[in-house]
């Protein structure tokens, strides 16, 4: 079974290069302004934004072609669905202004083709131990699966393991009647298939209560 996925983003910040104002009149008690777009000035600036994105997705497809690691190659592939939409909506705008995108000479399917692809070798394998550390590690994988990656049930079956601990102690510098507790996490993300270590996080945190 192949799995289909969609993205939409919608682009509402347009940075309009080239509006004047050209006259501003007020009508029961509103200001109204009428403006004019320069479509030469707007079309030359997308045209150059256009270029810029090509080049930034190309380079995530040299990234891909040149790396082993699926981590980041499901890194890269996101940049570029990203981007790609990004494109997508500074291309509509010229076509609203008169003006046509240069061909770009990647092949934009295959991203979309590869990422659930990417993403089916990298089941992920949490483990979270101490206190609440079970219910830390639902709360992960859960989340982690929304996200669309998937879980696995054990470490050799896992693309990426997440080992962690969460402790929480007492603190004994309260006054008397007021109890602290300090709460230490701390987490790190391996890749098994190269050893990478991709992230490392660590939390301190202090609170009381009467």
């Amino acid at each position: 079974e192949q799995r289909i996925e969609s993205s939409i983003r919608v682009v509402s910040d347009v940075g309009l290069k080239g509006v004047e104002i050209v006259k501003v009149w007020k009508k029961d008690g509103y200001y109204h302004a009428l403006a004019t777009l320069d479509k030469e000035q707007s079309g030359d600036e997308w045209l150059f934004e256009v270029k810029d994105l090509d080049d930034r997705i190309e380079a995530y497809f040299r990234m891909i072609s040149s790396t082993k690691s699926n981590f980041v190659k499901l890194k890269s592939l996101n940049e570029i669905t990203a981007l790609w939409m990004e494109r997508e909506a500074v291309t509509s705008r010229l076509r609203v202004v008169g003006f046509e995108a240069e061909q770009n000479y990647y092949d934009i399917k295959s991203a979309f083709t590869m990422l659930p692809e990417v993403r089916a070798k990298m089941p992920v394998f949490v483990n979270i131990s101490g206190v609440k550390g079970k219910e830390v590690q639902k709360d992960i994988s859960e989340a982690l699966g929304r996200s669309g990656l998937f879980i696995a049930p054990d470490k050799t079956s896992a693309g990426i393991i997440v080992n962690g601990s969460v402790d929480v102690v007492p603190v004994d510098v309260a006054p008397q009647g007021i109890y602290y507790a300090r709460a230490k996490s701390s987490f790190s993300i391996t890749e098994t298939a190269t050893g990478l270590t991709i992230g490392e996080v660590s939390e301190d945190a202090r609170g009381g209560h009467i």
